[in-house]
């Protein structure tokens, strides 16, 4: 299911970039493991961002992007500026 939530296109979408930039973010985190082979707490503060970084990945399948009507999509960022 692309949209459990109900939401309109443009929230879809506001979700969708944030959670791309959440996986990207953890990416880089976890991407530098220096520190954590030579700190306990590193380590476990690593262990921890991997784990969100799972659940950032399962949200992004989740949400995956589901072609709409591009017409649809205009006329809701158009209503959510007014």
């Amino acid at each position: 299911m692309n949209n459990p939530l109900n939401l309109s296109d443009l929230e879809m979408n506001v979700l969708q970039v944030s959670v791309d930039h959440m996986v990207e973010h953890l990416e880089d985190l976890c991407a530098d493991d220096t520190n954590a082979k030579i700190s306990l707490e590193a380590f476990e503060e690593r262990g921890v961002n991997l784990t969100r970084l799972d659940a950032a990945k399962r949200l992004r399948r989740l949400f995956a992007y589901q072609a709409t009507s591009p017409l649809e999509a205009v006329k809701q960022v158009k209503e959510a500026m007014k």
